[in-house]
């Protein structure tokens, strides 16, 4: 039989020879929370406003200005808009791949109005330098 107070690795009499830790806790598993995926806003918003602002060069061609207003709005309405948004759209792939994804209606359909606003800003901006073009 072991010593009434043996160290580390004798036994603990009274406990059929087990080894007891006197100061262990009971630890249950913590679960991780699960990451939910949520649609991107920055990229969209930031098309949005580039689609009017493009759209308000486009205007002011419109109401007598430069015909750069014109380029300028096209630039603005097509290339740089939809650039944002395809950003947009990878940022939320990656959101849709996470075990969760919680859509918005809204976002959806702000997505869809950039992007009419951004084909009309491109055609009104494309039709105004083509006026300005037959004209030289």
């Amino acid at each position: 039989m072991a010593a009434p107070f043996a160290g580390p690795g004798g036994s603990t009499p009274g406990f059929g020879g087990a080894h007891a830790d006197a100061f262990a806790v009971e630890q249950r598993p913590v679960a991780a929370p699960i990451s939910q995926g949520r649609p991107p806003r920055a990229w969209l918003i930031g098309g949005g406003v580039v689609v009017l602002l493009g759209l308000t060069a486009v205007a002011l061609t419109l109401s007598g200005g430069s015909t750069m207003f014109a380029f300028i709005g096209w630039l603005l309405a097509g290339p740089a808009a939809f650039y944002l948004l395809a950003q947009h759209t990878v940022a939320d792939m990656q959101q849709r791949a996470r075990p969760v994804y919680a859509g918005s209606k809204a976002v959806q359909g702000m997505y869809w109005t950039v992007v009419v606003l951004g084909f009309a800003g491109i055609a009104l901006g494309a039709w105004l330098i083509a006026e300005w073009a037959g004209r030289l």
